[in-house]
Parts: structure tokens; sequence; C-alpha cells
């Protein structure tokens, strides 16, 4: 009877959580995100330990920060300060998974989460509170970046919008997407704000752009982009990956592009429900 009892209470617990935290449940795992990002800039396995601590403070400190099990102090704050916010059937996606240019007041899933739950005379104070964390945690980016890239600038700031938004558009391999930002407008951030602050972005611009509407749904739509993506942004940094001392592979032939896309489209079926 007790052996049975603990069984109950093991399945009970297992699914519960899954009602309970959704988004964490059927989220991409760190080390997935990691695989996205270094196929789709081309970083080569010599150099996935300099950037190893980079992308685990994107995935950990940043975007994923609130998610169960982590640092909820943030998520805690708003909830004390704002009763009765909550992230609701969201889940921790409604935070942080905006992008890193992202004007929160113009969310729309956090704009509908307010609207529901924070008074009309504090949605101006809530805002301002996100705000402010947003712009603490895009600094943090930036500076580790400039210490990594050994440069300053748009440059940075570009790497910056192109990593975060990868990381979202991993996230569309999932299903609980309800949160995240239209595939619409991670394109067009994606481009004017990324790899048109790089040299060379004009020239494959057309291309990527027109990866985002390749598919019926966005799930197919966001694949499409990395796919593409994998294939054209080791080119667009080469430049500046060049010129900091970065070793990375830029796929040059029908075989090798194949290859990177192949990397991609395992990860993001594998990391998706």
């Amino acid at each position: 009877m007790r052996s049975w009892c603990k069984k109950l209470i093991i399945i009970t617990t297992a699914l519960l959580s899954l009602f309970i935290f959704p988004s964490f449940a059927c989220g991409m795992a760190a080390p997935q995100h990691f695989q996205i990002w270094n196929t789709s800039f081309g970083i080569s396995e010599i150099e996935d330990v300099v950037f190893q601590e980079f992308w685990s403070f994107l995935q950990n400190e940043v975007i994923d920060k609130e998610h169960p099990g982590g640092d909820l102090a943030f998520y805690n704050e708003l909830k004390n300060n704002f009763p009765p916010f909550n992230w609701g059937v969201y889940g921790h996606r409604l935070l942080f998974h905006w992008g890193f240019n992202a004007d929160v007041k113009k969310h729309i899933p956090l704009v509908r989460r307010v609207n529901d739950t924070v008074p009309e005379d504090q949605k101006a104070d809530f805002y301002k509170r996100v705000t402010e964390e947003q712009a603490r945690r895009n600094r943090k980016i930036i500076e580790k970046l400039e210490r990594l890239l050994g440069i300053s600038g748009l440059i940075p700031r570009a790497i910056a919008t192109i990593a975060y938004d990868l990381h979202i558009l991993a996230d569309y391999s999932t299903t609980d997407v309800q949160a995240l930002p239209d595939i619409g407008y991670i394109a067009n951030d994606f481009v004017q704000l990324g790899i048109m602050r790089l040299p060379g972005g004009s020239e494959y611009r057309g291309l990527i752009e027109a990866s985002f509407y390749i598919g019926e749904t966005s799930k197919e739509r966001a694949l499409n982009a990395l796919l593409t993506i994998a294939v054209y942004l080791p080119r667009i940094v080469s430049p500046v990956f060049q010129r900091t001392g970065i070793k990375h592979a830029v796929p040059s032939t029908p075989y090798e592009e194949h290859i990177v896309k192949e990397k991609i489209r395992a990860v993001y079926f594998k990391g998706g429900n």
C-alpha cells in the first residue's frame, strides 16, 4: 500500500507540474538554444568555450531567468507591488521574451495581461519598473559583448539583437507560443536592427527577410527563418569576427549549407512538442 501511494504521489506531482508550469515543461532546453546560437553564427568548437559564458548569461540571466525553478525575484516583486498581477496562462515567457529592442508597453501579450490584472492608476508605474529592469539587463548584455568582441558601438547592439531574436525563433518550436512576439515583428527587428547594422548585411537582406514568411504556420516560418539564417549569418558576421580574431565556419558549398540546416532542423524538432 505504501509503495502504491508513493507512485500515486509521484505521478500526480508530475501531472500537476505540466498544468502549473506549461511553458517550462514545453520549453527548449538551454543546451539546445546554445546549439542554435553556435550554428547560426558559425561558431567553431574552439570558440564555443569563449561564447559559452555569454550564451549562458543571455539564457539564464536575461531571457529565461524567470522560469519556474529559476530566479523569480523580479517576478515576485511585480506580483507584490502590483497585485493581482501574475503571468497567468502565458507562463514565464510573458517576461523578457520580447526581444532586445522591444517597447514593453507595446508588447501585446504583456499589455493584455496588465490590462486584466493591474489597476489603471498603477499601469504607468508597472511599465516604468519593467522598462528599468529591461534596460538594466540590456546594459549587461552589451557590456559582456563589448568585452567579448573587443569593440563598442552599433555592432554589439546588432549582435545582441540577432542573438535575442534567435532565442525567440527557437521557442516557436514549442506549443507554448502565446506570449511570444509575432513573426513579422521579429523579422523587422532582426533585419533592421540586426543584420543591417553589420557590414555586408544589406547583401543578404532580401533572402533573410523573405524566409520569415515561408510556411503556413508560425512554427514553420520560424524554422525556415532559422534555416536561412544559419546559411547566411556566418557570412554577414565574418568581417566582424575576422577583425576581432573569432574563429568561425562559413558554409560555402551546397553540402556545407545542407549540414548546417540539418543541425538546426534536428535541434528545432528535438526542442519542441
